[in-house]
């Protein structure tokens, strides 16, 4: 059974188109060793979400809350990009610049794609394609075609994990859209095509959650123990706060700061157990139902493995805040599962690499409503008596 231990006290050339720029790394980098080229992709990975956040707040786009950024330090952050020879960087511009304001009012890959890069999908899908808009604020863009649902991403490491996942999740998962084919639009955009389900959205009335919990602890049961750090990206508790605070510190540091405080409670706290295939992204929006009455459970981009905790950070504070409704989720999980929730010192360590991410992930984007609830989670940690 998983326990929580405490350790103790306390460069394209000159005239290079951008697509040829990214043509240009990616070949360039074809014989490095899959450990630089693993370092190298979380490096640009985390200056591509810096640099298009300070470039939207540069162009007069605000935030909820924290200091606007100066002229100064956009040309520090470009320094930095510069002095630690990330030249490849290069290849990441036209995802900078392509992200705009939506019709309508929402942020995201350039409003629904340009017809150009419309036509590229449905050459690479075989099939013509329309627009599947969601509710609610969303980065990533949706299409339809013939029996097949389509994401286009802006994240590379998103797609990477749903491409990991897919076959373990169709087999260790009673129900979930199979992945079809994937791919990439250029440089700055990815897509998943997955099989075509109608599903309701998620009601969470007691024996559906109670279904949704089962099928959890079903998922961490099934993979426990079977290795499978070669497969997945292993996600480690500490190592993904100290990554998600490099980010926010440059997007608002003032967050970062106060992070710091709340994860410094906790430097004892340390989870050991065995590692299992973890969603990274349980809430409600990301279960469904189908004709049948039977929960689907779909959405694999934040996908990986370690601890089973790390599958409640998101649950703790906003699905399962209701008494009634956690103990029907729990009830579920542990038909299967060893019992790992609630454990106060270690939750709380989880929630605040919860609060990061959302910070991180909003405020790149631009989501208001999704970073106050950040601001708000981050808040509530800052107040709790055990944190």
């Amino acid at each position: 059974m998983p326990t929580v231990r405490h350790a103790g006290a306390g460069s394209g050339g000159a005239g290079r188109s951008p697509a040829g720029a990214g043509t240009f790394v990616r070949a360039s980098l074809g014989s490095v060793d899959a450990a630089v080229m693993a370092a190298l992709r979380d490096h640009l990975t985390e200056w591509v979400t810096v640099v298009r956040a300070v470039a939207r707040r540069a162009a007069g786009r605000t935030r909820p809350a924290g200091p606007p950024v100066r002229r100064e330090v956009m040309a520090g952050l470009l320094v930095e990009v510069i002095e630690s020879g990330a030249f490849a960087a290069l290849a990441v511009l036209p995802f900078v610049v392509t992200w705009r304001v939506r019709p309508g009012g929402g942020r995201g890959l350039v409003g629904g794609m340009s017809s150009s890069d419309q036509r590229d999908l449905e050459r690479a899908l075989g099939v013509p394609v329309t627009a599947c808009p969601r509710a609610g604020e969303f980065h990533n863009l949706h299409y339809r075609a013939d029996g097949i649902f389509i994401k286009v991403l802006d994240n590379p490491e998103c797609h990477r994990h749903a491409v990991q996942a897919a076959p373990l999740a169709e087999e260790l998962v009673p129900r979930t859209p199979r992945l079809l084919g994937h791919g990439d639009l250029g440089p700055d955009r990815w897509w998943l095509s997955y099989e075509w389900v109608d599903l309701a959205p998620f009601e969470p009335a007691p024996a559906a959650v109670e279904a949704a919990g089962e099928m959890l602890g079903h998922l961490h049961r099934a993979s426990a123990g079977r290795g499978l750090d070669d497969r997945l990206d292993r996600l480690d508790l500490r190592t993904e706060i100290e990554h998600r605070l490099a980010v926010l510190d440059r997007i608002d540091g003032e967050a970062a700061d106060r992070v710091r405080k709340v994860r410094d409670r906790f430097d004892g706290v340390e989870l050991t157990g065995e590692s299992v295939l973890l969603h990274g992204d349980v809430h409600w929006k990301n279960f469904g139902v189908d004709a049948d009455g039977r929960i689907w459970w779909f959405d694999w981009e934040d996908a990986g493995y370690g601890h089973p905790l790390l599958d409640f950070g998101e649950l703790a504070d906003f699905p399962l805040s209701e008494p009634a409704v956690r103990d029907a989720f729990l009830r579920g999980y542990h038909r299967h599962a060893e019992p790992v929730y609630p454990w106060p010192e270690a939750m709380s360590l989880v929630r605040l690499h919860t609060a990061t991410g959302v910070l991180v992930y909003a405020l790149a984007r631009d989501l208001p409503k999704f970073a106050r609830q950040g601001y708000a989670l981050l808040a509530a940690l800052e107040a709790s008596p055990g944190a």
